[in-house]
């Protein structure tokens, strides 16, 4: 369904081990907008402009559905492992009960579709973009209007005790008598702007979140809100302090890896405390737009970019006495360099040989500091960082990391 951009994998203790993500891209450079697994890990994925792929292998091969020449906003599987599409004016909703090997036109062609699910109770909801929330009591076969009626809905989840949720316009609202009637939900979210919206198999909700500020008196800041009452209380979690202009896309709940939020320009972060701290967690990552993730039920990990990237998540085993440690302080290149026209953010790698105080900034060629990037005590081992220029002009800049009494720099260019 459709998410915009976090990705929560929430556990109550962290397996001894190191994770990188593995590049699987698609042969396009369209952006993938959405990812499902079926119950036997086979990947589905929704491309911008270029309809259905689908991986049997976690991605080492991708192969078009014939449904590649349509607009598809959404993907949707349900246990049984039926598939259902839905895109925009002339696509309406397509349903597949052999791997998408054959489909059947299920009507809403007049409407644009951006999310779909299914209830407890066998309704079938859909968000659309021009009419609100819409329901079928057939598997999709026919179709009603519910009273929600607001346009711009971009996604519809159905919580516990068929409770059901949408976003439309930045807010939250909920039906709890299966979209007879609708409620905004506000509480402790307060006036945030609501991005997304998940559940886990325990029924805790995730929103991804943030404080609204127009862009000519300031920024954003990103939030990560939870719900363990079936969104009647929500507690809110900011990803970074110094991070502005966050923007959340999935959430999901995965055992043995911690609570991930994927993003639009800050790549993945992961917590391993239920969202109080939070670290990058983009090992791996060559870009930093994150638009979409999926968890399969074996707990596969997989996230869509842009530029037709598809990464999966792969633990690196690690010697938990003795772990590995860099030899010597480090700082690579930035990439990718340059920074600000088809990528909006840099990934700044480097190492550290020993335990302490580390700087990583980001200064003009004048020497005027634009961005501190860390800023902390950190442990030995490979480390990164994230520089997302913003608003700064386009030219050169050095960044420069000093620890353990070392200075090294190195530059980097924004263009635009």
């Amino acid at each position: 369904m459709y998410r915009y951009v976090i990705f929560l994998l929430l556990l109550s203790s962290i397996a001894p081990a190191q994770y990188r993500w593995r590049l699987s891209p698609l042969p396009l450079f369209n952006e993938v907008t959405e990812l499902a697994f079926d119950s036997e890990d086979n990947l589905y994925a929704i491309t911008y402009g270029r309809g259905l792929w689908e991986s049997l292998d976690l991605g080492k091969s991708w192969n078009p559905s014939t449904l590649i020449e349509r607009e598809i906003n959404t993907v949707y599987i349900s246990p049984s492992d039926n598939i259902f599409i839905a895109g925009y004016y002339g696509t309406g909703i397509y349903f597949s009960s052999d791997d998408g090997n054959m489909w059947v036109q299920r009507g809403l062609t007049d409407h644009i579709v951006n999310s779909l699910d299914i209830s407890d109770s066998q309704i079938m909801y859909a968000a659309a973009d021009d009419s609100g929330v819409l329901r079928s009591f057939d598997f999709g076969a026919s179709w009603e209007k519910t009273p929600f009626r607001k346009e711009n809905d971009k996604c519809v989840l159905v919580g516990q005790n068929n409770k059901v949720f949408t976003i439309a316009d930045g807010k939250l609202y909920c039906s709890n008598d299966d979209g007879v009637s609708w409620q905004r939900v506000i509480g402790q979210l307060g006036d945030d702007y609501i991005g997304s919206i998940d559940t886990d198999s325990d029924g805790v909700l995730y929103a991804g979140t943030y404080e609204y500020v127009p862009r000519d008196s300031g920024w954003s800041k990103g939030r990560v809100a939870v719900s363990h009452d079936n969104g009647e209380t929500w507690t809110k979690h900011l990803i970074s302090p110094q991070l502005l202009d966050v923007s959340v896309s999935s959430v999901a709940n995965v055992e043995g890896v911690g609570l991930l939020a994927t993003t639009y320009a800050y790549g993945v972060w992961r917590s391993v405390d239920g969202g109080v701290t939070w670290e990058p967690f983009i090992n791996g990552l060559r870009r930093t737009r994150v638009l979409c993730s999926a968890v399969s039920a074996s707990g596969e990990i997989a996230i869509g970019l842009s530029g037709g990237d598809v990464y999966f998540l792969e633990s690196e085993e690690t010697d938990i006495d003795n772990p590995p440690a860099p030899t010597s302080l480090a700082l690579s290149q930035s990439y990718p360099n340059p920074v600000g026209l088809h990528a909006q953010s840099a990934v700044i790698e480097y190492d550290l040989p020993r335990g302490g105080y580390v700087s990583l900034s980001v200064y003009d060629l004048s020497g005027r500091l634009v961005q501190t990037l860390v800023d902390a005590h950190q442990s030995p081992g490979k480390h990164s960082a994230v520089f997302t220029p913003g608003h700064l002009p386009a030219g050169l800049y050095i960044y420069r990391l000093s620890a353990e009494g070392q200075t090294i720099t190195k530059k980097l260019s924004v263009v635009r």
